[in-house]
């Protein structure tokens, strides 16, 4: 199979998945409002901005680990356990009954 087409399904895949969860950037101050009972204001912008760059902070964190270890074990291996990992984590996402 030509390395071009599975680099198409791969990008498809990821840049669906973050645009999935870039959509609910705009509504975090309502529900950290709403939900976690954070007060408008100072409080309310600051635990937005943490809750909107952790995920962007983890990744620089972890991403070098990652690709350390994708160039030791292969980088097929790490996609598989990333796409598996990531598809329990939604997975689980689902079954919350709370915000805490």
């Amino acid at each position: 199979m030509d390395w071009r087409r599975n680099l198409a399904a791969l990008w498809l895949a990821e840049f669906t998945a973050i645009l999935g969860f870039s959509f609910a950037f705009p509504f975090l101050p309502l529900f950290l409002h709403q939900e976690l009972h954070i007060a408008n204001g100072p409080e309310l912008r600051f635990w937005t901005g943490i809750s909107a760059s952790a995920t962007g902070f983890a990744l620089a964190l972890t991403s070098p680990i990652w690709g350390r270890l994708a160039d030791r074990y292969g980088r097929k291996p790490m996609l598989v356990r990333a796409m598996v990992g990531g598809g329990i984590s939604v997975g689980l996402m689902g079954l919350t009954q709370s915000a805490l």
